[in-house]
């Protein structure tokens, strides 16, 4: 209980009994000496970890909208035909849900709401190749099943050259003022 690592029986030892009490002594040394190089490089990679998902965190955070469309253009933002409100509570630290809300006319704007399998840096990455998506396709955002169709194909390219199974659902909603 107060640390004692090996014995000698007193009147029954000979130099075999101390040789073998003293290399277990330098074993268990070397042994306590690698796991305390163990710790600080598992501390080490936990620091560098944590810095990765704040991160990440951070990034997902520059992913969910800044500002609203006000439809149409050219009226002050309270007197939009459109408005939107948000509340995002992520269940990690980093995860797969985002939403985006951008205008696709004068009169319309669309709503996407995406929820990637999983939690963590996996899940975060793939809401980084769909927010991709989405930005690279908005020129396509009014017809609502092409929109999808093109970034399920997207996402399919990128996905089927890795071994992991990733999924994501996704709900899309164009709302037209007119």
């Amino acid at each position: 209980h107060e640390g004692a690592q090996d014995y000698l029986v007193k009147g029954h030892s000979d130099g075999r009994f101390l040789v073998r009490a003293l290399r277990y002594a330098v074993e268990r040394s070397l042994i306590a000496a690698q796991l305390a190089r163990y710790a600080e490089e598992l501390r080490r990679k936990n620091v560098q970890m944590e810095a990765d998902i704040q991160m990440a965190r951070e990034m997902q955070e520059v992913f969910l909208p800044q500002q609203y469309p006000i439809v149409p253009p050219n009226v002050p933002a309270e007197k939009s035909a459109l408005r939107f409100w948000h509340r995002y509570q992520p269940a990690a630290a980093v995860g797969g849900d985002f939403f985006a809300v951008f205008p696709i006319s004068d009169t319309a704007a669309a709503v996407f709401i995406c929820d990637v399998m999983g939690h963590g840096l996996r899940a975060a990455l793939i809401t980084a190749v769909l927010r991709g998506l989405i930005e690279e396709l908005k020129p396509f955002a009014a017809d609502a099943g092409g929109f999808l169709t093109e970034i399920n194909r997207g996402l399919h390219a990128i996905l089927r050259r890795t071994e992991q199974v990733m999924m994501a659902t996704a709900f899309y909603l164009v709302i037209d003022s007119a």
